[in-house]
């Protein structure tokens, strides 16, 4: 696909390998890289260097590592505080830590090339190829609540990869969406498929925390009591409450996060 682009020459296979890799296994982080990628004119993902930096020094990897983390220029210092929060999920992820570790390092390559393959690819083969017979699953939870309730005892009969699956594909539509005042379509579904597979709990908090903040309404602070059972889940999203609620350039959010703070823990989420 490079070759017939004209730009084969500028694509490493070792690099293009790891890419796919994320784009396999760790969906969500690779269409992260993808969209920090698309706003750098040399296609380089500042936050993925500093993740990289962040593995190396905490492997004790080198001075090096540490000083390209701290010391780097001040446009990379400005993304890297822009992008904060997503910095924070990559190095609480062991999956994400790992998958950077594998060499080779890609912080300072030009990315452009190999998402211009995803694209051809993604383009070319059709979302089948990406969910296979699970893409039907994954549309039918856009469908609103009462619709998706029913899916459950399909949703159950999912093996864990499948659902993980089902789930990515579902957070990229959600979040592709783009508007976040009020509830978009697929929350429900995601609310269910988390209760017929209560392992993606911990993914479901990480969804909820990409959510930008100061887009959403009021509707993100409840509703997902249904997904949450374990203890670790529920205080997982009180620390996201907390959040919200001292955060300031979403007033409703703040009001709304603080209400539900306010309640008795029975009744939250």
């Amino acid at each position: 696909m490079a070759d017939a682009r004209g730009f084969g020459a500028d694509v490493k296979l070792p690099v293009l390998a790891k890419l796919m890799l994320a784009e396999r296994f760790i969906p969500r982080l690779f269409e992260q890289i993808a969209t920090a990628t698309a706003g750098e004119e040399k296609g380089v993902c500042r936050e993925l260097r500093l993740l990289e930096s962040a593995v190396a020094e905490t492997d004790a990897k080198g001075a090096e590592a540490k000083r390209r983390a701290t010391q780097d220029d001040d446009k990379g210092a400005d993304a890297a505080t822009e992008q904060n929060a997503l910095l924070t999920e990559w190095t609480s992820s062991q999956e994400v830590c790992a998958w950077a570790r594998v060499e080779p390092t890609l912080g300072d390559a030009d990315l452009r090339p190999y998402f211009f393959i995803a694209k051809d690819k993604k383009d070319y083969l059709g979302p089948v190829s990406a969910l296979g017979h699970l893409s039907s699953v994954a549309d039918r939870l856009l469908a609103p609540k009462l619709a998706v309730q029913q899916l459950e005892p399909e949703l159950r009969r999912l093996a864990p990869p499948e659902a993980a699956r089902v789930f990515e594909a579902l957070g990229t539509r959600i979040l592709g969406s783009g508007d976040f005042k009020d509830e978009p379509h697929g929350v429900q579904g995601m609310t269910v498929l988390v209760s017929a597979h209560p392992e993606l709990q911990n993914r479901l908090i990480d969804f909820i925390e990409s959510l930008p903040a100061d887009r959403c309404g009021a509707w993100v602070t409840s509703g997902w009591r249904s997904a949450l059972a374990s203890e670790a889940a529920l205080s997982r999203f009180e620390r996201v409450l907390e959040h919200w609620s001292r955060q300031t350039k979403n007033k409703t959010l703040k009001i709304a996060a603080g209400a539900i703070l306010n309640m008795p823990r029975v009744r939250r989420a």
